[in-house]
């Protein structure tokens, strides 16, 4: 639009340069300076939409900016929640990982206790058989004893 307009600027000043001036070239003239002056209209109105457009494309690199620190942070919120979850999963491992020797020697202890309280009972039955043997044998010779 610059070099159109630059272009009718040159035209006019060599039909003005030149002495022959006749009604089609005033015409033309005038014509030709209607144009110029709507050319530089379209080119002020171009020149503030440019500026707008710089505005706006100024504000949206702001806001381009804003996202990307707010994206940056929740990603890092992200990566910091994620880091936090796999080290509870490895403590729950390590935990498990206890509570199932913990459950197994619990286990073992459990049985072991069932078999010294089996033994015991079955010592105990043993014994309480032998006084009850013994206690009959001692009534029998309480009785020859008071029979002689």
């Amino acid at each position: 639009m610059c070099q159109m307009l630059t272009f009718l600027e040159q035209e006019v000043k060599q039909l003005k340069a030149s002495s022959d001036q006749s009604s089609d070239s005033q015409e033309w003239l005038e014509q030709m300076n209607t144009k110029m002056a709507q050319l530089r209209a379209d080119l002020a109105k171009s020149a503030e939409l440019l500026e707008a457009l710089k505005g706006k494309t100024a504000e949206q690199a702001t806001q381009i900016a804003w996202l990307n620190k707010q994206a940056n942070t929740f990603e890092a919120k992200i990566h910091l929640a994620n880091t936090r979850k796999l080290w509870a999963i490895e403590d729950l491992e390590i935990k498990n990982k206890k509570f199932r020797v913990l459950a197994q020697n619990l286990k073992d202890f459990k049985a072991a206790l069932k078999a010294e309280r089996d033994g015991q009972l079955a010592k105990q039955t043993s014994m309480k058989t032998q006084l009850d043997a013994k206690d009959e044998e001692l009534t029998l010779l309480k009785e020859e004893l008071e029979a002689s």
